[in-house]
């Protein structure tokens, strides 16, 4: 039999039940069966994730094009149909973060001159430093909302408790290991600081992103507190909507054109409250007064917990 050659067979190979039909009945498998070859793997992978009929086109044709019936679907118990909510996101945050990883580079988030960049933080905002707003250096910079020298200053004065007898142990170690990385912190360059905090922040990232998913669906759950929709149902809302922002967003990185970065978000913003609409089945007024308010309290949840990362990745640079 050449690989071109289909045959029937009454029992099936994989399982060893009696086929009935043209596929399997117990395990699904096609009961034509042919030789394996590179034209067969390269067409089981079209049948299996790119064609329209496949449960990846289904998936990504309502979660592009219908914002919010995939998770109206998938509720409702329509599911063998469609790409599992957690898997579809996961293989979106890897895209997004793979492409955030190999595009954003640290002078996508530095804003000083050339030389502002190679001169040590203790340098800079400094009475008698060489930069200044006169010499087009751009060298003030502002850490965790001070200047560098006021930072110096509270430091200062956390070495004088160092000395203190009556300071509790774990007082002192705390104080201790503030100075220590600020120290650290302040030897640095503003190229070398934010390199640092950009390859924390690309290792993290996608944890607290993952992390925060059951956050905006906790916030669903409140706002929607009378829609009589359990958890999980808001959990794959949540799921949904940021794997459309992830691939939309990975799509902007792609194309690399600047303006297209606010497009991207307010798309993202427009999809949304079109996914709150169908998934909830609620009026426009309604949807958008909950659609504000779910935008601000997970805009405060977003602020907050970049800060801490931030933070945390000063702590421990």
């Amino acid at each position: 039999m050449t690989a071109d050659k289909l045959a029937k067979y009454e029992h099936c190979l994989n399982c060893g039940e009696k086929i009935l039909g043209e596929y399997c009945y117990q395990c699904g498998q096609k009961s034509t069966v042919r030789r394996v070859s590179i034209w067969l793997l390269i067409s089981d992978i079209l049948d299996d994730y790119i064609t329209p009929d496949s449960k990846l086109g289904r998936s990504l044709f309502l979660l592009f094009f219908k914002p919010g019936l995939l998770t109206k679907e998938y509720n409702e118990g329509k599911r063998a149909k469609y790409v599992r909510p957690l898997r579809l996101y996961i293989v979106a945050s890897i895209l997004y973060f793979f492409l955030f990883s190999t595009t954003v580079s640290i002078d996508d988030v530095l804003l000083l001159g050339t030389d502002a960049e190679e001169v040590p933080i203790s340098e800079m905002n400094s009475p008698d430093s060489i930069l200044s707003e006169e010499s087009g250096s751009g060298g003030r910079i502002i850490i965790l909302g001070m200047e560098p020298h006021e930072i110096d200053s509270i430091v200062d004065r956390m070495r004088t408790t160092l000395e203190d007898t009556s300071s509790t142990y774990f007082g002192s170690k705390i104080n201790a290991f503030i100075i220590g990385q600020w120290e650290r912190v302040r030897a640095k360059t503003m190229r070398e600081l934010a390199g640092s905090i950009v390859s924390y922040l690309e290792t993290n990232l996608p944890k607290m992103m993952f992390f925060l998913l059951p956050v905006f669906a906790f916030l669903l759950k409140i706002i929607y507190r009378r829609s009589r929709k359990f958890y999980v149902e808001h959990l794959i809302f949540s799921l949904h909507s940021h794997t459309f922002l992830f691939l939309t967003m990975s799509l902007v990185m792609v194309i690399k054109i600047d303006v297209l970065t606010l497009v991207g978000f307010t798309i993202a913003l427009v999809y949304l409250f079109l996914s709150l609409r169908t998934a909830y089945a609620q009026s426009n007024s309604l949807t958008l007064a909950r659609f504000t308010l779910l935008l601000g309290s997970y805009f405060i949840v977003l602020v907050l917990s970049f800060s801490t990362a931030i933070l945390t990745a000063l702590l421990f640079v």
